[in-house]
């Protein structure tokens, strides 16, 4: 069996922000779909929807992700703790880049990137939206 995982995120009205900054972060392919169009393609909810807002968003690619935004909460990012990732990397320089990437505008690095106790570099950072980013490689990581 094949199983393909990949982690859905309910924005608080910053889906469509959100996943323009991953996808720019990541490379792959990007769909968004707001509730605006899918209106228009006929569809109708039980609820009033803002048109703007992102009813199904889709990152493919290195980095997988779902989402949308959840009409009953507005905020500038997620509560910190409340989704956490593990990116691992091939390379020392690829974590250091993928850091960089992910705390450029307003990231934060809470634990910095190093050779942890178990051998592994590792680090940890949030991104300007809150969500925090568990970064590994292996325990050679390409430094031998």
């Amino acid at each position: 069996m094949t199983i393909s995982t990949s982690a859905y995120m309910s924005f608080p009205g910053i889906a469509a922000e959100a996943f323009k900054f991953y996808h720019s972060v990541f490379g792959g392919d990007l769909h968004v779909i707001t509730y605006g169009e899918q209106i228009d393609a006929g569809v109708e909810f039980p609820f009033d929807a803002p048109r703007e807002a992102v009813a199904n968003g889709f990152l493919s690619g290195p980095f997988s992700l779902t989402g949308g935004d959840d009409l009953q909460r507005s905020a500038e990012k997620l509560s910190p703790g409340d989704i956490n990732f593990t990116a691992e990397v091939s390379s020392h320089e690829e974590g250091e880049q993928l850091i960089e990437k992910l705390t450029a505008d307003g990231g934060l690095v809470h634990m910095p990137f190093a050779v942890a106790p178990w051998g592994d570099h590792f680090g940890v950072v949030e991104d300007r939206f809150g969500v925090r980013w568990n970064v590994t490689t292996s325990s050679d990581g390409g430094q031998n």
